[in-house]
């Protein structure tokens, strides 16, 4: 019978927390006294010798108390059609036990990943000849091959995560505590699953190291603990009897692909983004590397703390909709694109990221953010040969919007003859479109350079695909049950404003991600007062953002002569006089003046600082075609 009733729960967790903390300190001490310690290395994030093993103190709590619980569950049978004549929480027992050891032996002996896949793959068989088999297709052969794929790659996702003090615990108490919440929820108000007792198992025994494992970490979970938590997590978010949430009601065959999807997404997509700048640089995805989603967003000017608390936020944020999907399954193909498409432009952005590292008198190691060459293929062969990335951003805009629309115009409500509808209608109503944007050449433009001639090319070219679209379906004869004329203008406006916010979006990261970087490593630039807030000081402005041949100087704010502009703003930075401004700033603060304007004589400029008593280094900069060519190419 289940051994935990509703008031036993806590203190269930309580013990289970309280033996991981003590393990883990233990751990921790004898790794250190033994020398089991993570040294530094060009490969690794980390900067001090950190205590190995960590992963111990997550597993023993953990396994004894699940095995206490699965030997005790009531009815245990083997699942139907499987394998192996064993319970299913059993055949999961065997496979954690067999991960657990790999990743163990693996930190004390340094397996080639050939020979862990080998494990890996074993410990996966294990489960899914108890009868653990992911139904996608409803045929055997390719639901097995999803089935490990699912296991390889979770499992491997977790461990890769596993990059950033905190990071993959972290990730992973939240995809946990997501899981656990929708298999209670399947319930129904009856007794949940054994998997929601594993899942409140797994929690309170990863947090009980995350404990020592948060930012700054003094212990690391090693692959004893990265591939087992993969391991039970590949396990946990599967159909089977150990969830039972994709069982509920409501729910179609498609989201035993997407609601696990969405709970994993952060591991999913830095899984992703590695393997595929790797791949795109020629090099192997399996080493370790310096290139994950946590470092390039540090990258970008967050300290490691921040990165790792953006991707935890961004981890919510997938189990959060995961949860909404199970309570209204008729928008969880919106609400998982959308958050798809949300983390394919964020890893296009990332994917531009590159981590160099320079030495620093101050810094062991000294971070600066700039435009990765390397990973050019990818933007030549997408965004400039053919543009392939930007049709096929367009085409889930369009699909998403579409289906948004109807959702507005039905109040969210889809009846039958509209579901069908909506089937026929995209195979025309998608194709329309990407003629309308390639008739209206919208992909001639840079994305990061969108002007108001931009934004009215965008308006003309929804406004002829939607009547590409209206013209071909009531050619053929169908618009009539199930279609609504007011959802397609309800869907071009949709559609505009996402084009729109889309191309704007590159545009605003790009100014942030700059701005960010330049924040960060403010301290260590040079200075600089522009002089002439007209067009020549933006154009020097963001020379000095995104020219990276400037990358070593920072502009403080604009100078001019006119006042009519003084207070004003510009790049975000305030214009003032040159006395203004130096009567209430400090001198020191400004290492050079930099000049941008013809109209202004470097001796006038000079005469007034001498009335200040002021000495300052004076620029003039002038800009060959050359030069302004190579800009344009950077920016």
């Amino acid at each position: 019978m289940n051994p935990l009733s509703d008031g036993s729960r806590l203190l269930y967790m309580g013990v289970i927390f309280a033996a991981a903390v003590l393990l883990t300190a233990a751990i921790r001490t004898i790794a250190l006294r033994r020398g089991w310690v993570a040294k530094p290395s060009p490969d690794r994030w980390h900067r001090v010798p950190t205590a190995l093993h960590g992963g111990i103190g997550i597993f023993i709590p953990f396994f004894i108390a699940t095995s206490i619980l699965v030997f005790n569950w009531k009815e245990e049978l083997p699942e139907s059609g499987a394998a192996l004549a064993i319970p299913l929480p059993y055949a999961f027992l065997a496979g954690a036990l067999g991960i657990f050891l790999l990743g163990l032996l693996d930190d004390l002996y340094h397996f080639r990943p050939a020979t862990k896949f080998v494990f890996q793959l074993f410990a996966a068989n294990i489960f899914i000849l108890a009868g653990g088999v992911i139904g996608v297709t409803g045929f055997l052969a390719p639901d097995l091959l999803f089935t490990y794929f699912w296991f390889i790659g979770i499992t491997n996702a977790l461990n890769m995560l596993d990059n950033m003090d905190g990071l993959a615990s972290g990730v992973a108490i939240i995809a946990l505590g997501s899981n656990t919440f929708l298999i209670h929820a399947a319930a129904e108000g009856e007794q949940p699953g054994i998997g929601f007792f594993i899942g409140l198992t797994l929690i309170a025994a990863t947090l009980g190291f995350w404990m020592f494992n948060r930012p700054p970490a003094s212990i690391f979970m090693g692959d004893s603990g990265a591939l087992f938590l993969g391991y039970v997590l590949a396990a946990l978010t599967m159909p089977s009897s150990l969830n039972g949430y994709l069982g509920v009601k409501g729910l179609a065959p498609l989201m035993t692909l997407i609601v696990p999807a969405t709970v994993l997404a952060v591991p999913i997509f830095d899984t992703t983004l590695v393997t595929v700048t790797r791949q795109l640089r020629a090099q192997p995805a399996v080493v370790g590397g310096k290139d994950h989603s946590s470092h390039r967003l540090v990258g970008l000017g967050l300290p490691e703390w921040g990165a790792v608390w953006t991707l935890y936020l961004v981890a919510a944020i997938g189990g959060s909709l995961a949860m909404l999907m199970a309570r209204f399954p008729e928008q969880s193909v919106p609400l998982f694109g959308f958050y798809a498409l949300f983390l394919i432009l964020v890893g296009v952005y990332l994917g531009r990221v590159k981590i160099k590292e320079r030495e620093a008198e101050a810094k062991p190691v000294n971070l600066r953010v700039v435009e990765d060459d390397s990973w050019t293929p990818l933007v030549t062969n997408l965004f400039h040969k053919r543009r392939a990335a930007e049709v096929l951003l367009d085409v889930i805009l369009v699909v998403l919007c579409f289906q948004a629309a109807h959702l507005l115009r039905f109040e969210g409500v889809l009846a039958p003859e509209t579901r069908a509808a909506l089937v026929f209608a995209y195979p025309l109503v998608v194709p329309a479109y990407v003629f309308a944007f390639f008739l209206m050449r919208t992909y001639r433009g840079r994305w990061k350079f969108i002007t108001v001639v931009d934004v009215a090319n965008y308006a003309g070219a929804v406004l002829l695909g939607t009547v590409l679209s209206v013209s071909v379906i009531a050619f053929v004869g169908r618009f009539g049950l199930g279609h609504s004329r007011s959802a397609y203008m309800i869907h071009a406006l949709l559609l505009f404003l996402a084009l729109i916010g889309s191309r704007l979006s590159f545009r605003i990261f790009d100014s942030f991600a700059h701005k960010l970087a330049a924040v960060r490593g403010g301290e260590e630039k040079t200075h600089v007062l522009i002089y002439g807030a007209g067009r020549g000081g933006k154009f020097l402005f963001d020379e000095m953002m995104y020219n990276e041949k400037y990358a070593e100087f920072r502009a403080t704010g604009f100078i001019d002569d006119d006042p009519a502009l003084w207070g004003q703003k510009l790049g975000g930075l305030r214009v003032q006089g040159l006395r203004s401004w130096f009567d209430g700033e400090d001198h020191a603060s400004v290492h050079e003046i930099w000049i941008s304007s013809n109209r202004v004589a470097d001796d006038n400029v000079r005469a007034e600082l001498e009335s200040l008593g002021i000495d300052l280094r004076l620029r003039r900069l002038h800009f060959s075609v050359s030069e302004l060519a190579a800009s344009a190419e950077l920016a």
